[in-house]
């Protein structure tokens, strides 16, 4: 291997047709040429970086001012939370009924199918192994149209509307509920005043609703012609924070 590359060019020259090369060739070939442009990559920030993403098959993007000592130690600790998955094979689940509702949070899958029947699979990691499937069977109230869920909080919270509406002022009014529950057991949760929550709305064809939770608050998105309602509660409390038309 040679002292210094041809032409003994100045550092700061091969570094700036460096940065012209994708990492796969910093990696695979320059590096290997002589001892300085070994130790120009090895000892450059930038460069590792640059190899670092191509290892994963990545390019930066990024507009950010983010030093490369602060991005490296990012990707190393993404490519690190993936390897202690621990990935390995498992049992078929099928004890999953057809559902018609699901969700995913916080490395639980919840799904609620027809005949009320919630259950909820606890995804496996390198700290459990095996999945853990849980089953409940909810209250013939609870038939559900949405639910959201913080597996941090073992709260689930489900979107119900009373199915015989009755006309006020021309319009027809539904009663919507939110019943908060534990999401291990589907019993109201202890850190809830009310287990439910109740509002009345006005109801048109073609509505669309949105349920999204956020710790303490859950916030319910009532999106119709020609008003819509926006409402959030503090579910642990039970007070209505917002109601808002528009």
């Amino acid at each position: 291997m040679p002292s210094s590359p041809p032409g003994r060019l100045p550092n700061e020259t091969w570094e700036a047709i460096f940065c012209k090369l994708p990492g796969h060739d910093l990696s695979k070939y320059v590096q290997f040429v002589c001892r300085t442009f070994y130790s120009i990559i090895k000892n450059s920030l930038e460069f590792q970086y640059s190899i670092a993403l191509a290892c994963e098959g990545m390019v930066d993007t990024s507009t950010s001012d983010l030093p490369f000592l602060n991005r490296l130690a990012v990707l190393h600790k993404r490519r690190a939370g993936w390897d202690s998955l621990g990935w390995e094979l498992l049992p078929e689940v099928t004890s999953l009924d057809n559902f018609r509702l699901s969700g995913f949070a916080g490395g639980f899958f919840v799904t609620l199918s027809g005949d009320r029947n919630l259950s909820s699979v606890q995804l496996p990691s390198k700290n459990n192994p095996k999945p853990n499937i849980c089953s409940v069977q909810l209250a013939r109230e609870m038939y559900a149209q949405d639910f959201v869920l913080d597996p941090t909080q073992d709260v689930i919270i489900f979107f119900t509307q009373d199915r015989n509406g009755i006309f006020l002022f021309g319009r027809e009014q539904r009663q919507y509920t939110l019943y908060v529950r534990s999401l291990s057991s589907a019993r109201p949760h202890p850190d809830a005043r009310y287990s439910r929550l109740f509002m009345p709305c006005d109801l048109s064809r073609g509505y669309l609703t949105v349920l999204r939770i956020h710790g303490d608050l859950v916030g319910f998105l009532r999106v119709d012609d020609p008003t819509s309602e926006l409402h959030i509660w503090d579910w642990q409390t039970g007070e209505h924070l917002v109601v808002s038309t528009f």
